[in-house]
């Protein structure tokens, strides 16, 4: 580290990169923000995003829990509603038949468009999120 940040220069201006389980590394150096300086992570949720359903559903959020959702509360979000999107479209509760309806289903949560594989794998977008001084932001915007 390099003046207490996670800065360990991989290229100009982009120091330390990881998946979407970095989300909630700012509540891990709440003391000191900036040590997340220059922190790039992939992530199908952000929680700045301008789309009205991730503003409606952050603020929803922040009412009820005092803090801001990160892309786990998001994913968990997103899981209740495909959940019930499936079974609304087998019309019946039996695994084998929400999963066909499943396979077929492509759902637009808070965390983008969706799609399954066959494997059971989903399909669904990501971007990069950089955090400096205590704000994650997507990359390049």
């Amino acid at each position: 580290a390099k003046n207490g940040t996670a800065n360990s220069a991989f290229a100009e201006g982009v120091y330390f990169f990881g998946a979407d389980g970095l989300d909630g590394i700012l509540g891990k150096v709440a003391q000191a923000p900036s040590t997340a300086n220059n922190v790039l992570m992939l992530t199908p949720f952000a929680e700045n995003s301008k789309d009205p359903a991730v503003v409606n559903f952050v603020k929803a959020y922040k009412d009820k829990y005092g803090e801001t959702p990160d892309q786990f509360a998001a994913d968990g979000y997103d899981a209740a509603y495909v959940v019930k999107a499936a079974v609304e479209k087998a019309g019946s509760t039996k695994g084998a038949d929400v999963t066909k309806a499943l396979l077929s289903l492509s759902y637009t949560g808070v965390t983008g468009e969706m799609t399954w594989e066959p494997s059971g794998n989903t399909n669904k977008g990501a971007m990069a999120i950089i955090y400096k001084d205590g704000v994650g932001s997507v990359f390049g915007e």
